[in-house]
């Protein structure tokens, strides 16, 4: 599973990745490709997975990197850990938290609470990861805004880049009708699926889907399925689609409308945020008014009914997106992992222990779905007060 690393130009600075998985996801993809970059500066990179059953090869640099099971972080990096031990997503936070390592970081990549439901207990560990007090790097400045307004906690920005057969840009023939691409898991919710299906009923288009996994409902309409597509098979299949409509509200950094708009298509989104990086209204895509399926709908309408329109957007999308390069992208990686160890505020002991516990208690089988999120925080009252008071001081 492991690949063999590149030549050491740095001996000593090791920097570890973890992930939950190797499976199909942009977040894993983003860490994945992180690795590759460093290992290019001259660093010893790995990648550590929590979960070793997917094997699946899908993304272009998977060969390029050491993939390791998280039991052999020591064994890879020595009895000390690694330089820098980054967590790329909340319940890796925790993980990171019972290792040794030079340095703790978190690539936070999403406000990841939102992927629950309100009354999921885990929708608070996120938040949670978050007081572990780990030095953080996010990939949207909306999110480091967030960071800094809501817990007062500083970050680097370091944007996406795009893999570069995402960014030669490939000519639309615009025959026949209107082709449109639906993207994501339809076993998610929250990417609004189901509603990007409600949003093409009835109009005269041509339906392609790509579904990174679920299951299919007999009432959608599709011209041309896809399942669990490798990045590089993504290319094409941008190229004949015209534009790409996204429901979803909670992502940070859509990947797939970023790589729609660099390959010369364009898009149709809902009013979210996980477009500001990038997204220009009526000029290289359309923003609906709002999240419901009517104004997405009649955005659409607008790209049927006036084909020069859609050409404009098409234009100006690939050269929008011609900056989001990993070249750029590795400057701030560097100058991260060059910085003097950052001196953060101290956490209290009994603080880091709560949290910990917290994190046990999320582990134990179908605990989550058995009580409410009042009667889960409930049980932690012994140490309540003191968690409340760290979370207002770091938040307030």
């Amino acid at each position: 599973m492991a690949a063999k690393s590149k030549k050491i130009q740095l001996p000593g600075k090791v920097i570890a990745y973890v992930i939950p998985s190797v499976g199909i996801s942009g977040g894993i993809g983003i860490a994945l490709r992180h690795v590759v970059e460093l290992q290019q500066m001259g660093y010893t990179a790995h990648i550590f997975t929590v979960n070793t059953n997917h094997t699946k090869r899908w993304h272009p640099v998977q060969d390029q990197v050491s993939i390791h099971p998280i039991t052999d972080y020591y064994k890879q990096t020595g009895p000390d850990g690694a330089d820098f031990l980054v967590a790329t997503w909340w319940e890796t936070a925790f993980t990171i938290a019972k290792l040794r390592a030079g340095e703790k970081c978190f690539l936070v990549q999403g406000l990841e609470h939102l992927f629950y439901e309100t009354n999921d207990p885990k929708r608070s560990g996120f938040l949670m990861a978050l007081a572990l007090g780990y030095r953080v790097m996010t990939v949207a400045k909306w999110i480091q805004n967030w960071l800094l307004i809501n817990f007062r906690i500083e970050s680097t920005y370091c944007p996406n880049g795009l893999e570069e057969p995402m960014l030669k840009p490939r000519e639309r023939r615009h025959e026949g009708r209107l082709k449109v691409l639906i993207e994501g898991a339809s076993a998610l919710p929250f990417k609004r699926i189901a509603e990007s299906f409600s949003v093409l009923k009835d109009l005269d288009v041509e339906v392609w889907y790509v579904n990174s996994g679920g299951a299919l409902r007999k009432d959608w309409k599709i011209d041309n399925y896809f399942e669990k597509l490798p990045i590089k098979s993504m290319p094409d299949i941008y190229a004949k689609c015209d534009v790409i409509l996204k429901m979803c509200q909670i992502e940070s950094f859509s990947l797939p409308v970023a790589e729609m708009l660099a390959t010369g298509g364009t898009a149709v989104v809902t009013n979210g945020p996980g477009f500001r990086e990038y997204g220009k209204h009526q000029q290289n895509m359309l923003i609906a008014r709002d999240t419901s399926i009517a104004a997405a709908r009649d955005e659409l309408v607008r790209l049927i009914n006036e084909p020069a329109l859609l050409r404009q957007l098409q234009a100006n999308a690939a050269r929008s997106m011609r900056h989001f390069t990993w070249g750029n992208a590795a400057k701030i990686l560097k100058i991260f992992f060059i910085q003097k160890k950052q001196e953060l505020p101290q956490r209290d002991p009994e603080v880091t222990k709560a949290l910990m516990a917290f994190y046990q208690d999320l582990q134990v089988r179908d605990f989550y779905f058995k009580i409410g999120l009042s009667d889960f925080l409930s049980r932690f009252a012994a140490f309540g007060y003191k968690l409340k008071n760290f979370l207002h001081r770091h938040s307030s």
